[in-house]
């Protein structure tokens, strides 16, 4: 429920750029990188609040925001697929394909 009320309310292109919590990943490689955060908007406190009145036994608050993360982090990673497009191909298929040619 929380991821589907999530990309409800919020632009693929501001969950790309967020995280629950904000600031850097602790696991990439760059350290420039800095997202945004989610955690104290009006709308994702709307989110809480329904997700919480929904499943009042079963919330748990590092979960939801652990959904938040997971959600970002595939969205995050579909965007940066499709922006290098389709593969390449790898230097010993095109070694091949010119060996091909000369015969």
């Amino acid at each position: 429920m929380t991821t589907s009320l999530l990309v409800s309310v919020f632009s693929t292109d501001e969950l790309i750029k967020c995280n629950y919590k904000g600031g850097a990943p602790k696991n990439s490689k760059d350290k420039s990188i800095v997202h945004s955060r989610l955690e104290n908007t009006d709308k994702l406190k709307a989110i809480k609040e329904t997700v919480n009145n929904r499943f009042k036994r079963q919330f748990n608050n590092t979960e939801f925001g652990k959904c938040i993360n997971v959600k970002c982090n595939k969205l995050r990673s579909l965007h940066n697929t499709s922006k290098r497009g389709p593969e390449t191909k790898s230097t010993q298929e095109k070694k091949e394909e010119d060996e091909n040619k000369k015969e």
